[in-house]
């Protein structure tokens, strides 16, 4: 299997389900409802504003892929657009499993030469690294989704 196809399967499992950590993204906030998704326990992040924030990093990758200019901050990776609805809240979760979904069919198509080249520049690392570090940075949020999600069902 080549390296592509790995860390394809990598993001696939970590959104989708299969995951050795037995937990993805979309498994996880299936069932999160609007309230729980903006509440902010004890000056966390909020569900909804952790799902932006990693799916704000798979869109400035994607942009890259696009032959787009990187236009990231992390700053800005933490400004939720407005979410008043259930409807709203979908919403996002759908364009967040879109872009994913996009992201994986680029990696998929990576070569291993692409994979080791620069991302957007020698001081940005090969494109393994930072897809790699996509994944790090993904799973570390999953895990507080998991657990804040936990503790707002525990005040119930």
């Amino acid at each position: 299997m080549s390296t592509s196809t790995q860390l394809a399967n990598q993001i696939r499992e970590l959104y989708f389900g299969k995951s050795w950590t037995a937990i993805d993204y979309q498994s996880q906030l299936a069932d999160v409802s609007l309230d729980e998704a903006m509440t902010s326990y004890e000056g966390l992040n909020s569900i909804a504003t952790l799902l932006y924030h990693t799916t704000y990093y798979v869109d400035a990758q994607l942009m890259v892929l696009r032959g787009e200019e990187l236009k990231a901050s992390d700053k800005e990776s933490f400004i939720v657009p407005e979410i008043d609805s259930e409807n709203d809240w979908e919403n996002l979760k759908e364009l967040c499993w879109q872009k994913v979904r996009v992201y994986i069919d680029y990696i998929e198509s990576m070569s291993e030469e692409t994979l080791h080249g620069y991302f957007y520049g020698e001081k940005y690392g090969s494109w393994f690294r930072n897809i790699m570090g996509l994944a790090e940075h993904s799973y570390y949020h999953l895990g507080q989704i998991s657990i804040i999600k936990k503790l707002l069902r525990k005040q119930d």
